[in-house]
């Protein structure tokens, strides 16, 4: 497939990442349309053929083959219908960014003619003014019309991203299994943090959490089932959790007991 024009509706930070890393694929970007004009340190990266529309002048959007719809996705309904009135190129592809939603959402769009998809990175992305994203590998869900979907492909092949095809009504599953393991984590990783901090002073710039963390979650994505889970609740060491339950905050330690049913429902069953 050539190398097609697309726009970038929604230049966020999933937005500006994937508009500079599809430009570096060879991908000509021809549109973005956001509710802000520019920030000024990103000029450099959008100077070029792409013209910024901050949705107050219509008159100057420029409609290419492939849209994708990066927004909240409260917004999601609200874009779709404008956007239904700015396609017109025959044969447009809209694809929407959502980890939560499925293509069905892009209605509108699909009534006007265009063919619409959703395409989903996993991955965290920070502000391109800081660093750039790292493509190389990462899954990428999609779901959608079938013109969609091998566009879909095709763009997330550019970007060095591994395309799989998910179903549409298992969308919000997968997100919630995404922020589950990754959101989630985080958050626990940062209250184990906060309360090792009282338990004395490590030299300056060691996390003494790194270790356990960084092997523990390794374990845990080659043995899903549990059968590398070490501690307390591997051995069903009763008193020692009693004794965790008892001196963590009492959120943190609502949080621990049902992790440890779930631990141990799993177990029983394996």
């Amino acid at each position: 497939m050539d190398h097609p024009e697309f726009a970038i509706v929604g230049p966020g930070r999933i937005g500006l990442n994937l508009l500079s890393r599809l430009r570096s694929a060879g991908w000509r970007c021809v549109a973005i349309r956001g509710h802000r004009a520019p920030p000024s340190d990103l000029c450099s990266e959008l100077k070029g053929d792409s013209i910024w529309d901050t949705w107050s002048q219509p008159e100057i959007w420029t409609c290419p083959q492939v849209v994708f719809v990066s927004v909240p996705d409260a917004a999601l309904p609200a874009v779709d219908r404008d956007l239904s009135n700015s396609l017109t190129v025959a044969g447009a592809t809209v694809l929407h960014t959502s980890g939560l939603n499925p293509s069905s959402l892009l209605a509108d769009c699909q009534r006007a003619g265009a063919a619409v998809g959703s395409w989903h990175p996993l991955q965290s992305f920070p502000p391109l003014s800081l660093q750039k994203a790292e493509w190389k590998g990462i899954p990428c869900a999609i779901e959608g019309d079938a013109a969609a979907l091998e566009i879909g492909f095709a763009a997330a092949r550019a970007v060095g991203a591994e395309p799989w095809q998910i179903n549409p009504e298992e969308k919000a599953a997968y997100h919630a299994a995404a922020v589950v393991a990754a959101n989630l984590s985080h958050i626990l990783v940062a209250e184990a943090s906060h309360i090792m901090s009282s338990c004395g002073a490590w030299p300056k710039g060691v996390n003494p959490l790194r270790h356990v963390v960084t092997t523990s979650t390794q374990a845990a994505l080659e043995a899903p089932d549990l059968s590398r889970l070490t501690g307390p609740i591997s051995r069903n060491d009763v008193e020692t959790i009693d004794h965790h339950l008892r001196i963590l905050p009492t959120a943190l330690a609502e949080v621990y007991n049902s992790l440890v049913l779930i631990a141990k429902k799993r177990l029983a069953n394996t």
